[in-house]
């Protein structure tokens, strides 16, 4: 089953689900690969705070913008390269963990382990070919307060809530056959 038809089934198979799914290798030397960027675009009301993220290679920071190129789509899992830091918090390797009724969420890797920090509201397939697909959505804090709690010591101040609105987010996945 190829990569669009996968996601035609699942979101078919489940009422408003979109799914990103691996294709099926008709062969075993045939292998799908991914590529990509998921674009992060915070709310210029946040550009103080923005300005305080240090982007790790290869992320890339402009502005209130931050991108991490995509390297592998698996199931419903988009997964990324790269780190931020705020103050002295590292978090590395997004991985987009689709979900149900357009939401997403993105969990990171840091020094307790693996952890939500964003959530994604209407998340959905903009635009989709056979050799792309572009999703975009709202992107939002965590409601875990704990992680939301760090993030404010971390930059010294109260300024995060939880499930607060931080903007949009822009996933280009590119599938090559």
């Amino acid at each position: 089953m190829n990569f669009t038809k996968k996601l035609v089934s699942v979101a078919a198979g489940v009422a408003l689900v979109a799914g990103v799914g691996m294709a099926a290798a008709p062969a075993a030397t045939a292998k799908t690969t991914y590529s990509g960027t998921t674009l992060i675009s915070f709310d210029k009301k946040l550009a103080t705070v923005v300005g305080g993220i240090v982007a790790v290679t290869p992320a890339k920071k402009s502005g209130t913008k931050l991108t991490f190129p995509v390297t592998n789509v698996k199931g419903t899992m988009v997964y990324h390269k790269g780190a931020i830091k705020v103050g002295a918090v590292e978090v590395s390797d997004p991985v987009i963990v689709i979900g149900a009724n357009d939401t997403a969420s993105i969990t990171v890797t840091s020094a307790l382990g693996s952890i939500e920090l964003f959530t994604i509201k209407n998340f959905k397939i903009r635009t989709q070919s056979k050799k792309q697909q572009v999703w975009q959505g709202f992107l939002h804090l965590t409601t875990n307060t704990l992680v939301v709690d760090t993030l404010n010591s971390a930059v010294g101040a109260d300024v995060f809530t939880p499930d607060m609105g931080l903007g949009q987010i822009r996933t280009t996945i590119n599938i090559k056959k």
